[in-house]
């Protein structure tokens, strides 16, 4: 509890800090994936596309390590590494997880309506019977994907945030799975309600976009961009975009960041997860020591004794 408490304010301030990083990073990567994908016939997008996404992540998690004093100037070509490889890793967990998930969810939907297992035990009931087994499927698919996803990430999330550590210069490396399972109940609790809620606005940020490029598709039906500046210069087209609804572009926005922020409450949580196993791991090591040298002389004391008998 203590540590989703931290991981809140620590976000809001990871999540302003990323608003450029993001959009050097999307750059950057359309660029590359582009050049990749044309030299491999599309198949590097099997690799580059999780591979991005994991960037994001370990980046964010060093931008939460450095706000707690613990970051340090990213080695690129470590941090790539570790990308593609936690970004694989994701990838097959995922893809394990969510197929089982089609499985689950069809075995609960036929207990929870008591059905058979045949298809013709589905074709032969009333359609009711049918649009309710097709919303308790969809439902039960929606509910064991947040818990798949939230699973994998919170087990994930300490060696992750273990793995953005050692990508800075001056850091040593460490085990790739290192702290799996690490504060797993308060991690998964943070990445079930941040994927509950970026579900809803992501829906609205799209619903969003769409209306707002909805009224500029009516405009150009009409009249072309280019029509617009060769009559009256950029001036008219930039008012074209007045035609949007600021309530509507507020929304927008407003959606964008927060998606934005509860994906850096994951990382904020991942990173103070970390740091409370980093600290553990130095209090045990600190703790050895300590008691190395009492046991030193014990065992010095002992072989006094048996010298005098």
């Amino acid at each position: 509890m203590v540590l989703i408490l931290k991981s809140l304010p620590l976000s809001i301030i990871v999540s302003i800090r990323m608003i450029i990083p993001l959009f050097l990073i999307f750059i950057a990567s359309t660029v590359i994936s582009l050049v990749l994908s044309i030299l491999t016939l599309g198949f590097s997008s099997f690799i580059t596309t999780p591979a991005t996404i994991t960037f994001i992540t370990l980046y964010g998690i060093n931008v939460a390590l450095e706000k707690l004093g613990k970051g340090d100037a990213i080695d690129l070509r470590v941090l790539i590494t570790y990308s593609v490889a936690f970004g694989l890793l994701l990838t097959f967990l995922k893809f394990i997880g969510l197929h089982a998930v089609q499985y689950l969810a069809l075995f609960a939907t036929q207990q929870h309506l008591g059905l058979g297992f045949s298809r013709g035990d589905l074709q032969s009931v009333d359609e009711a019977v049918q649009f309710a087994f097709a919303f308790a499927g969809i439902s039960y698919i929606a509910i064991f994907s947040l818990i798949v996803l939230s699973v994998v990430h919170a087990l994930l999330a300490v060696p992750m945030a273990a793995a953005a550590h050692s990508s800075g210069q001056n850091a040593t490396s460490v085990k790739f799975l290192e702290g799996i399972g690490t504060s797993f109940i308060p991690l998964f609790l943070v990445v079930a309600a941040s994927l509950f809620l970026q579900f809803f606005f992501e829906l609205i940020a799209t619903f969003s976009l769409l209306f707002g490029s909805f009224v500029l598709q009516v405009v150009f039906l009409f009249q072309t961009a280019t029509d617009l500046i060769s009559q009256s210069g950029l001036k008219e087209l930039v008012e074209l975009f007045t035609l949007i609804d600021p309530i509507v572009a507020l929304t927008f926005l407003v959606s964008v960041f927060a998606v934005l922020w509860l994906q850096a409450w994951i990382w904020a949580a991942s990173a103070l997860a970390f740091m409370e196993h980093n600290n553990a791991l130095v209090k045990s090591s600190n703790t050895i020591r300590s008691a190395a040298p009492s046991q030193d002389l014990r065992e010095l004391r002992r072989q006094r004794e048996n010298n005098r008998n």
